[in-house]
């Protein structure tokens, strides 16, 4: 009994190429490999024959395929592949299917099962062999051992014995992209003294990726987190005047992002004074018919700043004419009172006062 194994590549940029395909046959115990994106070849003798599938049977198996594929991927210095069970679905499927028509074929749907976004799609496919001989078989193999070595991120595998005792192995391989960190401006953030609210205005949006968000204290240690689906967070319960640390990170959404990036964002923000909430008292107005003492008044308050016509004015007596409005606002590190009055205005009347005389009635 011989086994027998094939690979399959896909790549996409903004759209999906065809798909390649060439194989060459092995007869006896000698491969004859070629370059090319489908091989196949009697590559090993088989083991003995594998017991019936069961669940646990095959999560041992993938265990066993995954460690041994991230171990080849150590020793070249690549990244390990992330398991991922919506990969693992259409893997699994295809063995059991392959295993069923006792066929050996590509899955042709492999790169549409996949999860979307991704930007390479690659398969290995394999049966006869065990657990212990599938990756060395396919490392041995160009095309088999260029999918494993390749440019991907994530991984799905397919492992199913047939009522021979033979064994059926899938590897689907994907690599989504994390967006660049560079795209993320810097965040526009309104602070109060026990919140605050940060926006980040992005130069490129992926919805099919989501934002991490720890705030952490001014000792360093984690506060409080949040996930986030638009570039917009806020905050609430802290302490006034104290400076937090948030990071913001970019993760995966489909398929599940199961470690974090590096932060893509860090900035400070101090919250506001703990100081009570001023609630300023209103600008009086004095208009006295027919005489020119006409007059209003600035209240003196520490905290908020008085605003006549626009022009920040000190606390005081001034002469009434015409139209004034006046306005208020907090300075810094003071906040006004929730749904206090904030603008307060009145004409005064032209002086001497122009008085029409009532009719004298008989």
């Amino acid at each position: 009994m011989h086994g027998s194994i094939r690979a399959a590549g896909t790549s996409r940029s903004h759209r999906l190429a065809g798909k390649i395909a060439r194989s060459v046959a092995a007869v006896l115990t000698v491969a004859v490999l070629a370059s090319g994106a489908s091989i196949t070849g009697v590559l090993l003798e088989a083991q003995p024959a594998l017991a019936a599938s069961t669940q646990p049977e095959i999560d041992a198996a993938i265990a066993q395929i995954l460690r041994e594929t991230n171990a080849e991927r150590a020793k070249a210095g690549l990244n390990p592949l992330v398991l991922t069970p919506k990969i693992n679905a259409v893997a699994q499927s295809w063995s059991e299917q392959m295993a069923a028509k006792k066929s050996m074929t590509h899955n042709p749907g492999y790169s549409s099962g996949i999860p979307q976004p991704w930007l390479r799609a690659g398969e290995n496919v394999g049966h006869g062999y065990t657990t212990s001989t599938i990756v060395g078989a396919w490392m041995a193999s160009e095309g088999h051992r260029n999918n494993i070595l390749g440019d991907f991120t994530h991984i799905g595998l397919g492992y199913w014995v047939d009522a021979t005792g033979r064994a059926w192995f899938t590897q689907n391989f994907a690599k989504y992209v994390i967006p660049d960190p560079t795209m993320i401006n810097d965040p526009v953030t309104t602070v109060g003294k026990v919140d605050f609210t940060s926006t980040w205005p992005l130069k490129w949006w992926e919805p099919k990726y989501d934002y991490y968000v720890e705030l952490h204290s001014p000792d360093g240690s984690l506060l409080q987190t949040q996930t986030v689906t638009q570039p917009t967070v806020s905050f609430t319960g802290l302490a006034g005047d104290t400076t937090y640390t948030v990071e913001i990170t970019a993760r995966a959404v489909d398929p599940p992002g199961q470690t974090y990036l590096s932060p893509v964002k860090s900035y400070s923000i101090t919250t506001l004074k703990d100081w009570p909430d001023i609630t300023p008292p209103a600008v009086t107005f004095r208009d006295a018919d027919g005489t020119e003492d006409d007059t209003f008044t600035i209240p003196a308050v520490v905290g908020v700043d008085y605003l006549v016509n626009g022009t920040i004015t000190p606390p005081g007596t001034y002469p009434g004419k015409d139209s004034v409005t006046a306005t208020v606002k907090a300075q810094p590190g003071y906040v006004l009172t929730q749904d206090a009055d904030t603008t307060w205005s009145a004409t005064f009347k032209v002086t001497p006062y122009t008085a029409i005389p009532a009719a004298v009635t008989f």
